[in-house]
């Protein structure tokens, strides 16, 4: 039998230019010092002034509160401020703000950050098409593929380790100089089953034929169906048009051409990802995506939709003459609210968490078992992962390395003590190094995790039990309190959008 083998996480970087100290800090110890002196040259009057504009910068830089130093709480209270004043916290969608389509495009009423999106229907023959969604600002191009989950926990550690290793195989041709996509997304979501899936299994291939059976098995999926939880997972993979701008061009320039570029790379990834033994249920088109952003909105909504799908063209089960999914044009919710700490929208109140802290001592590969497999309430799970090019990712690891030995000449020089966490700091940044020699490929990514419930009540529930599962799986995470719209958006719906 293999022997497991485990993983480890390095600590946050904190970033500082000096001693540990961000460029906000150093300002501010600038400010502090200017009052020290202004205290000493001015009158006796007017010292305690001075003395109190400094112990104010000083607190302003250095204290605490809920793991951020107040500095880094002013841009969040002054931007959820102005949301406040401006209105900004509440979003009105629905019918007043429907998209209008213009022949393959659709666009989208979503709020926020996700107001620029329309959704493509880029045809790929047999009458399928596949939904791309183009961010008109920034100039990307994400589609979605759904995946359906396997039993890794309960494979052998030699099988596991297989799966693991054609999925870094996966992401290693990412940082290569033939890879074009610019972000993946990995979200795992649960939902309550409206136990249609189990309705339509019995109308196509049972038989209703009024016996004691029948009868007592029509009980049990209207009894199971409504109380049990689904799983699903995606893969939103994102194109960026200004780093394939000469691929682009070459296939004649415009949407068309950027979708065509994308379309390449998803069947390179379709096998990739069946060499990581990922079983694939297949591109969203725009009417299954629709509904999957809808239903992050309102999940209420489950029950109707997954009604749908009797079109002559559709799945054979489902009610007679309705097409699955919704209009892509409605996919958006018809109100939603921002609170401090939640979010609201149609149907649900929702807390979206940001993981700071991954595991640190050595780990196994399925650690994150507790948070995906035991939780009973509604989450969602989200990892977005940016590739580095390798000239970028040498360039940033040489920065922090030189910042690191700068500041701990700087400690030497007037005696500051070398903690732990600099000592891990510096060796992470050693480690990355020699990975990148090695030809390793380098990633930024970033981890979420949304919890959302029917009530207030139901929400710190779920949060609790959120909280201590991911505890389990040796994760941290911090509440992202006054800016719960924002990380809605990037953590709980699978379009691949990014993080400053």
């Amino acid at each position: 039998m293999a022997s497991e083998r485990s993983y480890r996480f390095g600590p946050l970087e904190r970033g500082g230019v000096l001693l540990g100290m961000r460029w906000p800090q150093l300002g501010l110890m600038v400010g502090l010092m200017v009052c020290v002196l202004g205290a000493l040259r001015s009158p006796l009057l007017l010292a305690p002034v001075w003395v109190a504009v400094g112990a104010g910068l000083g607190l302003v830089a250095f204290v605490r509160v809920e793991d951020r130093n107040i500095d880094q709480w002013v841009p969040v209270l002054w931007g959820f401020t102005m949301q406040k004043a401006t209105g900004n916290t509440v979003f009105r969608g629905g019918l007043f703000r429907a998209g209008k389509e213009d022949l393959n495009i659709t666009r989208t009423a979503l709020p926020g950050p996700l107001a620029n999106l329309v959704i493509l229907s880029v045809p790929v023959g047999n009458g399928r098409y596949v939904a791309v969604v183009k961010d008109a600002r920034k100039q990307t191009f994400t589609a979605v593929l759904q995946v359906r989950g396997s039993q890794f926990a309960l494979l052998e550690a030699g099988d596991q380790q297989a799966r693991v290793d054609a999925w870094g195989e996966l992401l290693a041709g990412l940082t290569t100089g033939g890879g074009k996509l610019s972000r993946i997304q990995w979200l795992e979501r649960t939902l309550p089953d409206s136990g249609d899936q189990l309705q339509r299994h019995w109308r196509v291939r049972g038989h209703d034929d009024d016996s004691w059976a029948a009868e007592a098995y029509q009980q049990v999926i209207d009894s199971a169906g409504p109380v049990a939880q689904r799983h699903e997972t995606y893969l939103s993979f994102q194109l960026r048009a200004r780093d394939a701008r000469r691929t682009i061009q070459r296939a004649g320039g415009g949407d068309h051409a950027a979708c065509a570029v994308l379309l390449n790379e998803l069947r390179t990834m379709e096998s990739a990802l069946a060499r990581a033994s990922i079983n694939t249920v297949g591109w969203l088109p725009p009417r299954a995506l629709a509904a999957v952003i809808r239903t992050t909105y309102d999940p209420y909504s489950i029950e109707m939709i997954d009604a749908r799908g009797g079109a002559v063209a559709d799945r054979a089960g489902g009610l007679s003459g309705l097409p699955s999914g919704i209009d892509p044009a409605m996919a958006g919710p018809l109100r939603t609210s921002a609170a401090w700490d939640h979010y609201r929208t149609d149907s649900g109140f929702h807390t979206t968490y940001w993981i700071n802290g991954w595991p640190r001592v050595p780990s196994p590969a399925a650690f994150l078992a507790p948070l995906l497999m035991e939780t009973t309430c509604r989450r969602t799970v989200s990892l977005v992962v940016e590739p580095l090019p390798g000239r970028k990712a040498e360039k940033a690891v040489n920065r922090r390395r030189m910042a690191h030995l700068g500041e701990q000449q700087m400690r030497d020089k007037i005696g500051k003590v070398t903690t732990q966490r600099d000592v891990a700091e510096a060796s992470e940044v050693e480690r990355r190094e020699q990975e990148l020699v090695a030809g390793f490929g380098a990633y930024r990514f970033h981890g979420f995790v949304t919890v959302s419930a029917d009530d207030l009540d139901g929400l710190a529930e779920a949060c609790g039990e959120a909280e201590t599962l991911a505890s389990r799986s040796r994760l941290e995470m911090v509440r992202l309190v006054g800016e719960q719209d924002q990380a809605f958006s990037v953590g709980a719906l699978p379009l691949a959008v990014g993080v400053k």
